[in-house]
Formats: structure tokens, C-alpha cells, sequence
């Protein structure tokens, strides 16, 4: 399962709209879902957020630790998504 394409980040008073890529890890007895994105628009301040809820365009949601990180080589910052609960795509 995976989902690639726009959300947006919601979390600390927040609405981010990011593109992201998000895989679903289905085997084992462990399922895990995650990924990486970008913010859409340059210039976004930094987010960390231990708790937040990530929503796909058709409305369904997941919860998600969201880290933003800066590298001075990239035109826009990078974010690390690791989900919790049921992934919010199929």
C-alpha cells in the first residue's frame, strides 16, 4: 500500500499543505506506515510535531509524528512522517 500526492499536516495550531510519500508496511506481525514529504510552499517555519494528523484530499486522516528538518542544498525543507494507528490510504 502506498500513497503519493498532496495532504496537509495539522498539528500545534497549525495547517501545513505538504506533498508526501507514504508507504504502508502490511507483513509481520508489526504493520507500520510512514514516509517522507515537503512542504508545498517555501518558507514554512520549522514543525515538530510529536502528535499530529495528516489529511489526504478525499478526507481521510491518520496520526503521525511529523519532524521538519532544513538542508541549506534543498530548496525547501524536508519532513520525516512516522504513522500510528491504521495508514489513512489503501
Amino acid at each position: 500500500m502506498a500513497y503519493q500526492g498532496p495532504a496537509v499536516v495539522i498539528g500545534d495550531g497549525q495547517e501545513v499543505e505538504v506533498f508526501v510519500t507514504l508507504r504502508a508496511n502490511t507483513s509481520g506481525p508489526l504493520k507500520s506506515w510512514g514516509g517522507s514529504g515537503e512542504p508545498v510552499a517555501p518558507g514554512i517555519p520549522a514543525i515538530s510535531m510529536d502528535m499530529s494528523t495528516i489529511r489526504l484530499p478525499d478526507g481521510r486522516e491518520g496520526e503521525a509524528s511529523v519532524q521538519m528538518s532544513y538542508d541549506s542544498r534543498l530548496p525547501k525543507a524536508q519532513l520525516e512522517i512516522i504513522g500510528s494507528g491504521p495508514p489513512p490510504f489503501d
